[in-house]
């Protein structure tokens, strides 16, 4: 049995590209005109697909096993900080009160350490909202490489506060420092991707900035070592040469500020500086911007934010206000011999808090074991019906604009085919039922996998257009074998991710491949290339919205340009585009086009919208929606669908007159494209499965 034509058995309902007839839902009220919404668990940006009388959706989400280490870390970590703070100030106020007042000297070097102390907790805690998620992608883990590079350093610093400039313990933490920015700069994550001397230039400043944190206070640490070794040998010496009998005179006992006052003074700058430790986290804000009183104390008050970019920031800038200021505080002291009397665990925890958070953020859960799942909901009430699991595997590492399961799962009417990347193809039929796996996909991208599988006659074509190894490869729809496998050559970026557009070339069935630099046409049934062009013009951005085809038209979407060609005049030899309209950057990278009524609609990731006259490439109107559009738009007779990531569905009319028709929220983030199924119009947001009909 084959899918009906009514139905959408695929991404953007295979040959229809995003297009159908029927009426269109114009309001998408929740409150009206819902016939369902469910909940979908675990992640995933893949799009429903109807098929019959069923709804379905794919999804992975994590396994229970082991969690449990997880927890106690972070757990340990913050019950350990929050200890840590409350001895400090415990230590301080005892010293303080005490009747032999403690030298000066001494009391600066407690306040440093409250100063460490309070940084460190108050960055902690911040880590635990910021970074402490699910996600593997490479600017996540990068982002916790920085922090824990932060939190080891000021957690040695404050372990040696207050210990004699010649100690042992000085030149071991100092050697420590050394070495621990060396294991830094070798463990850093996605080298290739984040280059020390490549990339985006406030990467390399942050890559800069947390490596040169430790080794720099190491430095300072190993400086102040020799300075106070040489200081003891000249006076040992001075002391030999001068045979004096007299006894030196005896030092005072105590400080100034016997009294009440003395002690309330001490008391009131342990706990101001500790507080000034907890809000470290806002100086570096209210410096960096220009309305300097609003930011401080924002920064003040949010110490810990949920973007983990503006917290990472922060906290390299907290990293070296507090290394500033510990060294000026280290070389005041560096002659002294005067030491800070604390408790000896009191000394280890801040080096055991970073320890158990660096092993927490980077190790302990960041590559929790998946099971990826295919979900089959009634179409007319939204009930499970049932869900099949399979592949069950490490979480393969994404962006954090992916997710495990990205690629839309394809069906021929009987058995369902979803893939998910590395892990492999599953392959179920229409009672949930697993008939096949294969786990020999392999696809390697820091962004993880999004090209959805496409099915051509009794073979189900996969491309995996990863940088080093690109290959486009067609399994048997019975067994799951590779009948073919065609290498691409590689290339150098870092998001390829079009999926295959099914044709008929000649009479026979073939696919068109968009990659990095060429368009390549493949026969269906044995992989041969038919014919392969560049991709014309300048190309900017990454690889993810897919061509168009509409009988003899090609149409190849960029964010400089869109071109539409002749796929006759392309087997003839002739690449030459019909037509070319410059997009200035404001065209669709992510999300492809859709064609209905001779006009070409578009949205660019930043939410620019342009109509397109496909005979002649002129702009018929634009228009800009807010915010991030990466979903492709959906077009029927009457409307065109537009799906934000913030969960706002703008409505326009299809015609050549711009008109607004609706704009809907559904409060929660939309990355996959809608399905229509006769008037029924199905949308995945983050958490739910939403259908819409018409009142």
């Amino acid at each position: 049995m084959r899918a009906a034509a009514e139905d959408w058995p695929g991404w953007r309902g295979l040959d229809r590209q995003g297009a159908a007839p029927g009426p269109a839902v114009i309001s998408l009220a929740t409150n009206r005109n819902v016939r369902w919404r469910v909940a979908i668990p675990g992640q995933g940006h893949s799009s429903p697909i109807v098929v019959g009388d069923a709804v379905l959706v794919t999804t992975a989400y994590p396994a229970k096993a082991g969690e449990w280490v997880k927890h106690a870390a972070t757990c340990g970590s913050l019950s350990l900080a929050v200890l840590l703070g409350v001895a400090g100030l415990a230590a301080a106020c005892l010293q303080a009160a005490a009747r032999q007042r403690p030298p000066w000297r001494r009391h600066l070097r407690m306040l440093l350490f409250l100063a460490l102390a309070g940084s460190v907790i108050a960055l902690l805690f911040g880590a635990q909202r910021s970074l402490t998620t699910q996600e593997v992608g490479h600017s996540i883990r990068l982002f916790r490489w920085l922090f824990s590079s932060v939190l080891g350093c000021l957690g040695v610093m404050a372990a040696v506060t207050g210990v004699r400039a010649d100690s042992r313990a000085r030149l071991a933490a100092g050697l420590a420092l050394i070495l621990f920015s060396g294991l830094l700069a070798g463990a850093r994550p996605n080298k290739d991707y984040y280059g020390a001397f490549s990339g985006a230039a406030h990467t390399r400043r942050a890559i800069l900035v947390a490596t040169a944190l430790p080794a720099s206070a190491g430095l300072v640490v190993l400086a102040a070592f020799a300075l106070r070794l040489a200081l003891r040998r000249i006076r040992r010496r001075r002391a030999a040469g001068t045979a004096c009998d007299e006894a030196p005179p005896p030092r005072p006992a105590g400080g100034a500020g016997r009294g009440r006052i003395g002690t309330a003074a001490r008391l009131l700058a342990a706990a101001g500086s500790f507080g000034a430790g907890l809000a470290a986290f806002g100086i570096p804000r209210l410096l960096h911007n220009s309305d300097r009183v609003r930011a401080g104390v924002y920064g003040l008050l949010q110490s810990a934010r949920s973007d983990p970019m503006a917290f990472v920031a922060a906290s390299l800038g907290t990293g070296l206000l507090c290394v500033l200021i510990w060294v000026i505080g280290d070389v005041l002291l560096a002659g002294t011999r005067t030491a800070l009397r604390l408790p000896r665990l009191l000394r280890l925890a801040p080096p055991a808090v970073a320890l158990i958070a660096f092993a927490d953020l980077n190790y302990l859960g960041v590559v929790p074991v998946l099971t990826r799942a295919v979900l089959c909901m009634d179409r007319e009430s939204g009930s499970t019906r049932w869900v099949a699991e399979g592949l069950k595997g490490p979480h393969v590492p994404v962006s954090r604009d992916n997710s495990p399961a990205t690629p839309t799962p394809v069906s021929d009417g009987t058995r369902v085919y979803a893939y998910f990347g590395t892990p492999g193809v599953l392959c179920v039929n229409m009672k949930g039922e697993v008939l096949w796996t294969n786990r020999d996909l392999p696809f390697e991208g820091v962004h993880g996998v999004a090209a959805s599988p496409v099915l051509c006659g009794a073979r189900l074509i996969i491309l995996s257009d990863m940088p080093g190894a690109p290959y486009l490869t067609a399994l048997d729809t019975q067994t799951g074998e590779r009948v073919w496998t065609a290498n691409r050559a590689p290339w150098k970026g870092h998001g390829c991710h079009c999926t295959p557009t099914a044709v008929t070339l000649g009479g026979q069935p073939a696919l068109i491949v968009r990659g990095w630099w060429d368009v390549t046409a493949y026969a269906a049934q044995s992989g041969a290339v038919l014919w392969q062009i560049g991709v014309p013009g300048k190309q900017s951005g990454e690889r993810v919205a897919s061509v168009l085809v509409d009988g003899d038209r090609l149409y190849v979407p960029n964010e400089d340009q869109v071109s539409a060609l002749s796929l006759a005049a392309i087997a003839k030899g002739d690449p030459t585009p019909v037509w070319t309209t410059n997009m200035k950057r404001r065209g669709p990278n992510t999300a492809s086009p859709v064609l209905r009524h001779g006009l070409l609609f578009m949205v660019s990731d930043h939410g620019y919208v342009f109509c397109l006259d496909t005979e002649t490439g002129k702009v018929v109107w634009r228009s800009r929606f807010r915010g991030t559009h990466y979903a492709s738009p959906l077009a029927t007779d009457e409307a065109v669908y537009l799906c934000g990531n913030t969960g706002r569905v703008t409505v326009v009319a299809c015609s050549r007159e711009y008109r607004k028709l609706a704009e809907n929220d559904l409060f929660e983030p939309m990355f996959a494209s809608p399905a229509l199924a006769d008037d029924r119009l199905f949308i995945r947001t983050k958490a739910h499965l939403w259908c819409f009909a018409p009142e």
